[in-house]
Parts: structure tokens; C-alpha cells; sequence
């Protein structure tokens, strides 16, 4: 009479199952220290501001873009293309 204990069906299944329970744990740990270091806050965060800049105000600077945005130029309508005082016309009309 042969011991059934013998066999080896099964084994395979029994090592993929904890293989899988490890890398499970594996990627739980890393995603929660992650998470608690803000990884992935930095690495959306970070190059979103020149983006954001761009998309507000046309220029990619993000540090004080809101200056350069077209709204804040002083402009006039004029068919002579005089100079205004003031217009900013010598330095690309900021003020």
C-alpha cells in the first residue's frame, strides 16, 4: 500500500498560492509606504504647475504667472498706432 503523502499533485498549486500571498503582501507594504511618504503626490504635483501655468496664463513659469497673463496688459484700440503712456508698448506691454 503506497502512502499518500508521497504524491507530489498539488504542490505546484500549494507554492503559486503563497507566492501569490507574498507578492501580495509585498505590494501592500510598498503601496502604503508610498502613500504615507506622498510619492505619488510628488511625482503628479510637481511637473503639473508649469502645465497649469500654461494653460491659465501662456507662459511656463509657474512661480508669479498670473503678472503675464494677457488680461493684465494695458491695451488700447488704435488705428494711428500711437504710443500711450503707460502702455507698456517698450516691454511687451507688462506692467
Amino acid at each position: 500500500m503506497t502512502n499518500p503523502m508521497n504524491h507530489q499533485r498539488g504542490q505546484m498549486t500549494i507554492e503559486m498560492l503563497l507566492m501569490i500571498i507574498v507578492m501580495l503582501a509585498m505590494g501592500m507594504t510598498l503601496s502604503n509606504f508610498a502613500r504615507s511618504q506622498g510619492w505619488v503626490k510628488s511625482l503628479v504635483s510637481g511637473p503639473w504647475k508649469p502645465m497649469q501655468a500654461m494653460i491659465e496664463n501662456g507662459v511656463w513659469i509657474a512661480a508669479d504667472s498670473k503678472q503675464y497673463h494677457p488680461h493684465h496688459r494695458r491695451r488700447h484700440g488704435s488705428y494711428d498706432s500711437d504710443h500711450v503712456p503707460g502702455s507698456g508698448a517698450d516691454d511687451g506691454g507688462l506692467d
